[in-house]
């Protein structure tokens, strides 16, 4: 990442000093958010005798980015050199990249809205506290500062990560539309199955299944894009046997959702994929618990059984919220279902 204002002080800064290895060293670690790295260069670099206080400036800005990125006490660099505040911001937005990785939405969260105080225009960290917030359930703030980071700039991730946030609101109109707004920015983005799911869910089958037809001649690899056109030929009717029987072949059936694809294709029993949803570690991480059940649910809608398809997509939003992947869906699909 880079930002002007890192780079106009750069640029300002060069002298005999700056020109030093370990000075060069610490920037370049900065730059690709390597924090030991930048935390061991700044630091050497800083016992440089003769080092102009703007050099030493910079000096501690790098070191401030380094702790905060740790968890560090940085207080003693961010009072050294207050107006690095890029490099805070930096160090804030790259910490709560690591706390993002780790699942820990609240301490993301709250380490993107530190950087946000340093930096009102960083758009990455509205974007890096929109993913935590929705990932904490909370659409409506995830979807405003999806909203923010789209005022800074449209990229195909941010108009993606809005659909999904309106997903979330069950608003799966208005996640169709951001999914395609991600398309024509990028005609290569996973949206085509994310908008392929969502108008299946839609009962648009037709352009599902072109959506996710495409979606798997782009990734001819993603077991979920498989799963949904199933999905979708389950609705329209269409006996896929033999197309069922030769993707399996391709696909890895192992990690989720491999087992709800293998169970389609005839090869495991429902509650052995039921039990997987349940109880892997996969689908634990990535909060699919409930997914076998609603996909048992697809088939039995499909197959005209609407009390064990209602049955079954109560059990997946009652047993689960809104952080597993098709609990959403399954919202929509009882609504659609009615009482």
């Amino acid at each position: 990442m880079r930002w002007c204002a890192v780079a106009i002080v750069f640029a300002f800064s060069m002298g005999a000093r700056a020109g030093t290895p370990d000075f060069a060293a610490a920037l370049a670690a900065e730059r690709r958010d390597d924090a030991d790295g930048a935390l061991a260069a700044a630091t050497k670099a800083l016992a440089t005798p003769g080092l102009s206080p703007r050099d030493a400036a910079m000096l501690h800005g790098i070191r401030a980015f380094a702790l905060l990125v740790r968890g560090e006490d940085a207080l003693g660099d961010m009072r050294a050199a207050p107006e690095q505040k890029a490099f805070f911001a930096h160090g804030y937005a790259s910490r709560g990249n690591r706390l993002l990785a780790a699942q820990s939405w609240d301490e993301a969260a709250a380490s993107y809205s530190k950087a946000l105080g340093f930096d009102p225009k960083r758009k990455s960290a509205f974007v890096g506290r929109g993913i935590a917030e929705l990932a904490n359930t909370d659409a409506d703030a995830a979807l405003a500062d999806f909203d923010r980071a789209l005022a800074l700039g449209a990229t195909s991730d941010i108009y993606r990560h809005r659909g999904e946030a309106r997903e979330q609101a069950l608003d799966f109109e208005g996640a169709a539309a951001d999914y395609s707004a991600a398309l024509r920015l990028d005609p290569l983005a996973d949206a085509w199955g994310l908008r392929g799911r969502v108008e299946a869910v839609l009962g648009r089958t037709g352009m599902a299944r072109g959506d996710l037809e495409h979606a798997i001649a782009i990734r001819p690899r993603s077991t979920i894009d498989y799963v949904w056109l199933h999905i979708v030929h389950l609705r329209q009717k269409i006996d896929d046997r033999a197309w069922l029987a030769g993707a399996a072949m391709r696909l890895d059936l192992g990690e989720w959702p491999g087992p709800a694809f293998a169970y389609y294709a005839g090869q495991i029993p429902a509650d052995d994929m039921t039990q997987i949803a349940l109880k892997s570690a996969s689908t634990a991480k990535w909060h699919q618990r409930c997914d076998g059940w609603f996909y048992l649910g697809e088939e039995a809608a499909a197959r005209g059984d609407e009390a064990h398809a209602r049955e079954l997509f109560r059990k997946t939003v009652s047993s689960c919220n809104a952080l597993d992947y098709e609990w959403d869906a399954a919202k929509l699909e009882l609504k659609r279902l009615g009482p």
